[in-house]
């Protein structure tokens, strides 16, 4: 048989199957700013072309072919005005636009490319209804439309990225999201995740706004949302309780007080899913590992999964052991405990009872200064979990990250101290390890890079 005449269901698993997506390229990788700084993964660029030069071979193949290159869009573009080619795409071929599953958006402020093509401005006209302008000839920044115009053309959309200052400005340059009572922006979501690009500017982000005219109006269309990241919600802006009564996984880097946050979980159903990383604002009295575990012990029945990364210090922490049914946590070990002139070792009991009592996996993010005056502690909360039979026993990981400020190519990098503490470590959690598996790993707050300091045997496997 001919290539050509491949049945269509043969031509889209080919394409398909190298699709960069399916291979989840695109997941650890930082995209690009509009300096064109940090490069695609090349696997990716290679895949993409393949695609490509696939929709090239006949039309029977490019039909297909141009279908599975447009099913995600702006994890690996390298062209500064992407959005600009793919929106005049869509609005050429319309069809295409039913395909697209997953998208990363990045308004545009200002561009080289003519903004009074034919194709926008009849995109323009015809979708004046519900953006923000009165007359077309009036508006001085066309490019401003181009991600809203996406959205509009984008109408089984599944996932969707986008930085908070970009949602803020896409989201009002709608008049309404409703035409007579049919939503235009795509009320398929089911995966938002609004914060920045890039590690740097999570110490900078823009507030996102919580108000009806961003976050409460794309919430209000889309409400089969199940999995929500948002950075540095400003809760302030928060009037009316947003709809979250499908989320079950949900991601805030924020700067709730107690009560701030009391008041968004409200919104929120059965969450299987909750991770919470602290934002430091001088003038707010964040949230600690107690109050946290407090919040969620409504969802406990749902609740699987639990991060929580606050340095706010509980003087007590009891809630978690209510947590009957999670199974992996991760914990910033600051927010439980530090050292003190007073209390340079913490007490060897101190773990027990703490922590959920069905952990199948825990991950504790412990500061080097911290280690050594855990170290009792935690070997005696790890074989507190032992049993016999093995099969009894439901803790079986332990991931440990010892965090540093020495660059992991410096010279003084405490690999060698720290690596003294994992023997001791597996030295006195035999008992654990026939059965379980502790991962130790020395990680620099600055670069984020890590080197394992456990075994190789412990980690090939398991990480």
């Amino acid at each position: 048989m001919l290539v050509q005449n491949l049945q269509r269901e043969i031509i889209f698993l080919i394409c398909e199957s190298i699709c960069p997506h399916r291979q989840n390229l695109y997941e650890d990788w930082q995209a690009m700013d509009h300096m064109g700084e940090i490069p695609p993964p090349p696997a990716a660029v290679e895949r993409r072309q393949t695609i490509f030069s696939l929709s090239l071979v006949c039309k029977r193949w490019g039909y297909i072919a141009q279908k599975v290159l447009h099913h995600h869009f702006g994890f690996f573009e390298t062209h500064p005005m992407a959005e600009f080619l793919f929106c005049r795409t869509l609005s050429g071929n319309p069809e295409l636009g039913k395909h697209v599953k997953k998208a990363r958006l990045t308004p545009i402020a200002t561009c080289c490319w003519s903004l009074d093509e034919e194709w926008l401005v009849k995109s323009m006209d015809k979708f004046s209804g519900v953006l923000g302008f009165q007359e077309l000839s009036s508006v001085p920044d066309r490019g401003a439309f181009i991600a809203p115009l996406i959205l509009l053309q984008v109408p089984t959309l599944d996932q969707l990225w986008v930085q908070n200052e970009d949602l803020n400005k896409i989201m009002r340059r709608f008049r309404t999201v409703l035409l007579g009572n049919q939503c235009i922006v795509p009320r398929s979501l089911t995966t938002l995740h609004v914060a920045p690009w890039n590690n740097n500017a999570y110490r900078t982000g823009a507030s996102l706004d919580l108000s009806e005219a961003v976050m409460g109006r794309l919430l209000s269309a889309s409400r089969g949302i199940r999995d929500l990241t948002l950075f540095n919600p400003k809760p302030q802006s928060l009037r009316n309780r947003l709809n979250l009564s499908n989320l079950r996984a949900l991601t805030l880097y924020a700067a709730f007080s107690r009560e701030e946050l009391r008041l968004f979980l409200s919104s929120t159903g059965p969450l299987e899913k909750f991770n919470y990383y602290e934002l430091s604002h001088s003038d707010i009295n964040g949230v600690t590992p107690q109050d946290l575990c407090e919040l969620l012990i409504p969802k406990k029945y749902s609740l699987t999964k639990l991060r929580l990364e606050t340095s706010e210090e509980s003087r007590h922490f009891t809630a978690a052991r209510h947590l009957t049914n999670v199974r992996e946590m991760g914990i910033l070990f600051s927010g439980f405990w530090s050292p003190t002139d007073a209390e340079p070792i913490l007490e060897k009991h101190a773990l027990l009872d703490v922590f959920p009592p069905n952990l199948f996996e825990l991950r504790l993010y412990i500061s080097e200064n911290t280690i050594l005056g855990v170290l009792d502690a935690l070997v005696n909360y790890i074989l507190s979990t032992v049993r016999d039979p093995p099969a009894e026993q439901k803790l079986r990981y332990v991931f440990i990250w010892v965090q540093t400020d020495v660059d992991s190519e410096a010279s003084e990098f405490p690999l060698a101290t720290n690596r003294s503490v994992w023997e001791e470590i597996k030295k006195r959690g035999q008992s654990f390890l026939r059965n379980g598996r502790i991962i130790m790993f020395l990680k620099c707050q600055k670069t984020r890079r890590e080197s394992l300091v456990s075994d190789e045997v412990d980690s090939h496997q398991d990480v």
